[in-house]
């Protein structure tokens, strides 16, 4: 394997917080909104403008270009990317305050679901791609004030304990995302409390599937159930206290509740037009996002049409760390998931 990166080039983007305004536009939105672990998430593209390209912006392009197997690739124009995080924390995610100190980290502070969505306006399609959360990568160490202080290899869930405020802590994820994925650029992020997903999940009265794993007594593996209320976020969340607890497990049964969750919402959005948005009100407090309405509003008409083509994850090892297990990406299928995702030959 060879790949040789010219430059690399980053967007500067203004972020605002999505606002309980905003939401109304939203609530037009769900029908197609990605769901995962019992929380919804809005997957947030638009058509991109088809202007002539002067020659600055052709040359700019070139200088993206790299060489992979020897054969050169260009970036895939017009992407949209959003990473969606499911936060392990027991209340409201909005500003909450209170850094974590050089050195210290707040278990409570983790995302435990790394999900970046990655839509292709022009052929109307979108792909997923899940990180393992025990993914090692470089992570920026933020002191209590959110400001870096060096960069480490750890742990990518550990990305979001380090910062002074959910914004701080959703950037430093992205960053972290980016770097792992060859640093392609992230346009927005959107991050939930897992303390949403009983919510969402009795709003849709309950999802039914056939469990992965014996969870409780209510949670017999095998045994067809219909998860409700906290149930339905013990099924998504452990892990520690299972046969199986690595999370490459864990995220086998997050795919099978999303898909399961995704159908029932859907149903339930298509019947009742208000349901979306009630649904979200809801859940408002535990939500954060830089995603604008003036952006919003531009994906009321184009949604609809999208597809999901790809639920694809990094193929790797869980190898025992010092104090926990580690997972160790194979480079050679993530450079070639980066091509494929992020680059087209270059004619």
């Amino acid at each position: 394997m060879k790949i040789i990166r010219k430059t690399n080039n980053t967007r500067s983007k203004k972020k605002h917080f999505l606002s309980v305004n905003s939401l109304r536009i939203i609530g037009l939105l769900v029908s197609v909104a990605l769901i995962f672990a019992g929380v919804i998430v809005i997957v947030n593209y638009w058509e991109k403008s088809r202007q002539p390209k002067n020659d600055a912006e052709v040359t700019e392009r070139q200088s993206d270009e790299i060489e992979f197997n020897g054969q050169k690739y260009a970036p895939r124009e017009g992407l949209d990317t959003t990473v969606i995080l499911g936060v392990d924390r027991s209340d409201e995610l909005l500003e909450s305050s209170g850094g974590v100190k050089e050195g210290e980290i707040d278990p409570y502070l983790q995302s435990d679901l790394i999900l970046l969505v990655v839509a292709d306006p022009e052929r109307k399609t979108y792909r997923l791609i899940h990180i393992n959360r025990d993914t090692m990568a470089l992570v920026t160490v933020l002191d209590e004030d959110g400001e870096p202080v060096r960069k480490e290899t750890m742990q990518i869930t550990l990305a979001h304990a380090y910062g002074d405020r959910e914004t701080t802590r959703c950037k430093n994820t992205m960053e972290a995302v980016s770097g792992l994925l060859g640093d392609i650029t992230i346009d927005h992020y959107v991050s939930l409390s897992m303390d949403s997903v009983p919510i969402l999940n009795d709003l849709v009265g309950g999802v039914t599937l056939t469990a992965m794993d014996t969870i409780n007594e209510n949670i017999i593996k095998g045994e067809t159930v219909t998860l409700m209320g906290e149930n339905a976020l013990r099924y998504v969340r452990a892990r520690s206290s299972l046969e199986d607890s690595t999370n490459l497990h864990r995220m086998e049964r997050q795919k099978q509740y999303l898909e399961e969750f995704k159908n029932k919402f859907s149903a339930a959005a298509k019947q009742n037009n208000s349901f979306a948005f009630d649904s979200l009100l809801k859940v408002n407090d535990y939500l954060t996002s830089d995603c604008t309405v003036e952006r919003l509003s531009q994906l009321v008409n184009t949604l609809s049409t999208y597809e999901m083509t790809d639920y694809l994850t990094l193929e790797g090892e869980n190898r025992k760390g010092a104090q926990f297990i580690e997972y160790y990406p194979d480079q050679d299928k993530l450079m070639e998931m980066i091509v494929d995702v992020f680059y087209e030959p270059v004619k």
